[in-house]
């Protein structure tokens, strides 16, 4: 799976794109819809809550003219020791997506490196992506996903111990769909901590963008869904509004833009049984 930088153009905003306040940056395979698309932020020596995330001044900000959640994740990108152009031997501290990129990288492959280690084969590239985006800590003025943090912190600790305790207190399934199949699954809370169920897949390639400015066709070609059901009430994942940017994320709906869906429900009781059907939109 491509990692890519979301680019540095933020702070030079009102330049490049002076009546998005910020969105609406990301540019060429920052905006691919396979890849991970890293944000930069500050280093988090101690995680208390989405406050101790914080985006730093230059990283570029979404969405995707179709509405899509991007950037995808957040690493630190400020202050990164690393090599320098100055020396054959020469280090000093940078700034950039092209520093917080490398962090995600890095950390994807030492995932795979234990996925491996536990299940003697290595992930597919939309699982390392779902669980890389799955096992996000928030971050943002609001819970969920946004245009700027993506779907949050990369947590490396969380997503190993997903691996680890599969079958136990988390689930993972690499698996296929066929068309007007539904795929159901029972799924049971701890209770202590909230119930996250998502999917993620690789995408077919889609149409060559029209070259319309905010053209909000949906690029996916496979449109999958998936809903937790418990006692006649429905979930659905967590959605984005290309129009309102900087508005809250909303899961009232399906989500008809992103190959990657997440559902929580955020105080569920301990031992709660819920339905979850992932189905399809149109012919696969």
């Amino acid at each position: 799976v491509p990692v890519v930088s979301a680019g540095n153009d933020r702070d030079g905003f009102s330049q490049y794109n002076p009546s998005k306040g910020g969105y609406d940056l990301l540019t060429g395979q920052s905006v691919a819809k396979n890849a991970i698309t890293s944000a930069a932020v500050g280093q988090v020596l101690n995680y208390t809550g989405p406050s101790s995330v914080v985006m730093s001044s230059f990283s570029n900000w979404g969405p995707t003219d179709d509405g899509r959640i991007k950037p995808d994740i957040s690493s630190k990108g400020v202050g990164v020791m690393s090599t320098s152009n100055e020396s054959d031997t020469g280090y000093g501290n940078s700034n950039g997506t092209s520093m917080s990129a490398p962090a995600t990288t890095g950390l994807l492959l030492l995932l795979q490196q234990h996925y491996n280690n536990v299940n003697s084969q290595y992930m597919l590239a939309a699982t390392a992506k779902g669980l890389l985006l799955h096992t996000a800590d928030e971050a943002g003025f609001y819970p969920g996903p946004d245009y700027s943090f993506g779907w949050g912190l990369a947590n490396g600790e969380k997503a190993v111990s997903a691996i680890t305790n599969n079958l136990d207190s988390s689930y993972i399934e690499e698996t296929s769909i066929g068309n007007a199949e539904v795929k159901t699954l029972d799924v049971r809370a701890l209770g202590s901590e909230p119930l996250m169920v998502s999917i993620s897949w690789t995408d077919p390639q889609g149409e060559v963008a029209s070259g319309n400015i905010d053209d909000s066709t949906p690029n996916l070609v496979n449109d999958l869904d998936v809903k937790l059901t418990k006692n006649g009430t429905d979930y659905f994942p967590w959605k984005l509004n290309a129009a309102n940017p900087s508005s809250a994320a909303t899961r009232n709906t399906t989500n008809d833009v992103d190959n990657f869906e997440k559902i929580e429900i955020d105080s569920p009781n301990a031992n709660d049984v819920y339905s979850m059907s992932i189905s399809h939109k149109g012919t696969l």
